[in-house]
């Protein structure tokens, strides 16, 4: 019927991971924010670890920082990355990269998170859109959409076609696979 997963996680773990990027030739930036959170009640001390890896499988930044944990308490683990050749994420370059956050204790790996990030400048000024300094033109339709995942795809890819980029949804809410 639906999609279920159980995953367990260690004491000390990642709660949430936030990621932030801007993108400009020459100089792009992301900030990552890795909320930890401990369930222990004495002190520890972990190593958070970050790759970030290109469309190519290349390795364009990493670090890590030490984190002692508090008693039953989170805090935040902060990283920087700067690239003067980053790949854009857009419509017509869909570049995306993946984020790998390990944590580590007592020489030990506990816990891998993955996540696909991507460079992009997205700004709304003076009545308009712009991605990455280009201004996209927002063409919209009303749709509504029924049925199995077949038609639900080709319903999508038909609005596609015809230049849609934004949907205004109708009739509440609509199947799984639209989503």
């Amino acid at each position: 019927f639906r999609k279920a997963a159980i995953i367990s996680q260690p004491k000390v773990r990642i709660r949430d991971i936030n990621v932030s990027s801007t993108y400009s030739v020459g100089q792009s930036n992301m900030t990552i924010e890795v909320d930890m959170e401990s369930h222990l009640l004495n002190s520890k001390e972990f190593k958070v670890y970050y790759e970030l890896i290109d469309p190519n499988g290349n390795v364009v930044s990493h670090g890590n920082r030490t984190f002692t944990t508090d008693m039953l308490k989170g805090d935040n683990v902060i990283f920087m990355a700067s690239l003067s050749d980053a790949l854009p994420w857009n419509h017509e370059t869909p570049y995306l990269y993946r984020l790998v956050i390990r944590t580590q204790y007592e020489g030990r790996f506990k816990e891998y998170v993955m996540r696909r990030v991507a460079f992009r400048d997205a700004v709304y000024t003076d009545g308009c859109i712009a991605l990455d300094g280009r201004v996209v033109d927002m063409v919209s339709a009303e749709a509504a959409f029924g049925g199995d995942m077949q038609t639900t795809a080709t319903h999508l890819t038909e609005l596609k076609e015809n230049g849609v980029n934004t949907i205004i949804v109708t009739g509440g809410t609509q199947p799984e696979e639209f989503y």
